[in-house]
């Protein structure tokens, strides 16, 4: 480690501190022209050595990849006069070539109005660009490929039954079904991260009665206890209660009420219905992918990862009339601008 202070206390923290953080932590002069402190985590991820980064404090650009040097070097400028920066560049290391996917945070530093020095961190973040690549490619799979060839099979599936009735078409109608539902289903569960959501404010009347509409729910009946507004991305709790609808029609017998309203104290929303409920032994399982005894397997893990990306948590229950309820909380904890 290098560190260019002389009080022992602030060293010894510091210390500690940077052998128990994997980031790369940096404070450099305005000017980049001195380096005040730097750690070993900087050899790990730049395969560089430090000493060299201390004799020349910028040559930490020169493990830039190419391509983002140019805009590595605009922030940090920008850095020098005194704008925070974020972002994300790659790493090349030297010996082995190995790039790494790195994000990089700075903070100007001032003491009395005055700038006195720039301060920050570097994660490598590879392992998950690696995830975020792969579930590129399975959505880009899921959205093209596959769908093409369901449309091929659906088409086909046409032609045979303006041929002739057969024992065999409800089947095939319905096992393609599913595999529509289910491709569907992944593709919003890949594309549900915290970056993709965008808030509004939304009736939970509204958005009920709106999903309740677009399924078959045969005679069962929705009845909505309360209204209150909700910061969500419509979108998303569109699907959210669709799939908790349709959950407790799927698992009932069709004359069942289903009920939907706030929690007390705004925390959030429930939906129960007054069917046959969940054994505890699948509560425990019930949002894990392919628990299910009716439908695609994903509807509740999908409605569970949608929540969390929100900000908030699921849980389930019976409901007093013995069915099923779940329960939705904190999905607010981040209002609509």
């Amino acid at each position: 480690m290098y560190q260019d202070r002389s009080a022992d206390e602030a060293q010894q923290l510091l210390n500690q501190f940077a052998r128990t953080d994997p980031d790369v932590l940096w404070m450099f002069s305005p000017d980049w022209s001195e380096l005040y402190f730097g750690d070993e985590a900087y050899e790990d991820l730049w395969g560089r050595s430090l000493d060299d980064l201390i004799a020349n404090p910028i040559d930490f650009l020169n493990g830039i990849h190419a391509d983002d040097r140019p805009r590595v070097q605009d922030a940090i400028d920008a850095l020098s006069d005194g704008t925070p920066i974020e972002l994300e560049c790659r790493v090349v290391q030297p010996e082995t070539a190995n790039i790494r996917d790195v994000w990089l945070e700075g903070r100007p530093v001032y003491e009395d109005g005055e700038l006195t020095a720039l301060a920050g961190y570097v994660r490598d973040i590879t392992e998950r660009k690696q995830y975020e690549r792969q579930l590129e490619d399975l959505t880009s799979f899921l959205s093209h490929d596959l769908r093409n060839q369901l449309q091929v099979a659906e088409g086909h599936l046409d032609l045979l039954e303006e041929d002739g009735e057969s024992e065999h078409v409800t089947p095939v109608e319905t096992a393609l079904s599913r595999m529509t539902e289910m491709t569907e289903d992944v593709l919003t569960l890949a594309q549900t991260t915290p970056a993709n959501i965008e808030r509004e404010s939304v009736s939970l009347e509204t958005l009920a009665r709106k999903c309740w509409r677009g399924i078959e729910h045969g005679n069962a009946e929705l009845l909505v206890e309360g209204d209150t507004t909700l910061h969500v991305d419509s979108g998303l709790f569109h699907n959210v209660l669709e799939n908790l609808f349709r959950n407790a029609i799927i698992h009932n017998d069709e004359d069942m009420t289903v009920c939907i309203g706030p929690l007390a104290d705004e925390r959030g929303l429930y939906v129960e219905d007054d069917g046959e409920g969940i054994t505890n032994e699948r509560q425990e399982t019930v949002f894990e992918v392919g628990h299910s005894t009716g439908g695609t397997g994903l509807g509740l893990p999908l409605v569970r990862e949608i929540v969390i990306t929100h900000g908030g948590s699921i849980t389930v229950r019976e409901s007093e009339s013995g069915g099923a309820r779940f329960e939705l909380t904190h999905i607010n904890s981040a209002q609509a601008s």
